[in-house]
């Protein structure tokens, strides 16, 4: 039996929480492609092979996916993903939601709904808009 890898040798990844904000919705393939494509062709095969990326979760609904990397190629992805202009002729930008240690917490804090005391929109919720949507305040005077 083999021995086992030292924790100190293994590769500690990252997860990063992002969402693509466009007219259109894109399929996974879509976005794999796109985001393989950038980082190849700004960071080469060389670069994109450090990072050790991965696409982990892509929902076609609400347009929210999960990037593992390892952390040393965190942010390689995302440049890679700030240079994405486009998928299919149709113009998108990639958003970072955050970065998380484990998936799991990655998948509670950035891909899953608020709820509970504080976090419901609404009159008595806290959050202040202005007429126009042009800026939140928060309004912890209840």
């Amino acid at each position: 039996m083999p021995k086992p890898i030292l924790p100190t040798l293994k590769e500690r990844n990252r997860y990063i929480a992002f969402e693509s904000i466009s007219d259109s919705g894109f399929s996974r393939n879509d976005v794999v492609k796109a985001v393989w494509n950038s980082i190849l062709n700004f960071f080469g095969e060389m670069g994109a092979s450090r990072t050790s990326l991965w696409v982990m979760d892509w929902d076609e609904k609400k347009q929210k996916g999960i990037l593992k990397a390892n952390h040393r190629g965190v942010d390689t992805v995302r440049t890679s993903l700030a240079l994405v202009e486009g998928i299919n002729g149709h113009k998108v930008i990639f958003n970072v939601l955050g970065i998380s240690g484990t998936i799991k917490k990655a998948r509670e804090r950035y891909l899953s709904q608020p709820s509970g005391p504080g976090f419901a929109f609404g009159s008595d919720s806290g959050l202040d808009t202005s007429k126009d949507g042009s800026y939140c305040t928060l309004n912890f005077n209840h």
